[in-house]
């Protein structure tokens, strides 16, 4: 995802993790003032503006981050994903297991933190944010996905 000058970071979470969650829009707003954090549930009774949302996200006009918990268990957390994963400036972050990948194979971007905890919200704030070099490996294999050992260098600034 090449980096733009978004000012408008719409993110989506399930209901489980919505206190992490919080902390993840508290502490990126102080690191990125100019930016406009809207944090929606997927899941629930504020469907229709989700919806209105994604318009948002397809016209290019923000970046999205979609997390997960437990996804390949939860059918209204998968259908939501399956819908919004074909948006370009979409991030799929699992927040459990590396595990939901398998329901989301379409997605080009996708983020395994194995924890909604605060050192982990941290750092995913310092990934998205930061010009520096990330590595990463898998500790396990993923099934028709990815082998135990397979890692990743890459700079994925994008705020």
């Amino acid at each position: 995802m090449p980096k733009e000058d978004f000012k408008k970071c719409i993110v989506f979470y399930p209901n489980k993790i919505k206190e992490r969650v919080s902390y993840f829009v508290y502490k990126l707003s102080g690191k990125k003032k100019d930016l406009e954090i809207i944090a929606v549930p997927y899941c629930g009774s504020k469907a229709e503006k989700y919806f209105e949302l994604t318009k948002i996200i397809e016209q290019k006009k923000a970046i999205c981050i979609v997390f997960t918990w437990k996804a390949d268990r939860d059918p209204c957390q998968k259908e939501f994903v399956e819908k919004i994963v074909k948006c370009e400036n979409t991030i799929i972050v699992s927040t459990s297991t590396p595990y939901d990948i398998r329901s989301f194979l379409e997605a080009e971007r996708y983020i395994a933190l194995y924890a909604a905890s605060p050192i982990m919200m941290d750092a995913l704030i310092d990934l998205i944010t930061s010009s520096e070099k990330t590595r990463g490996k898998l500790p396990v294999t993923i099934p028709n996905v990815a082998q135990k050992g397979q890692g990743l260098e890459v700079v994925i600034k994008i705020l």
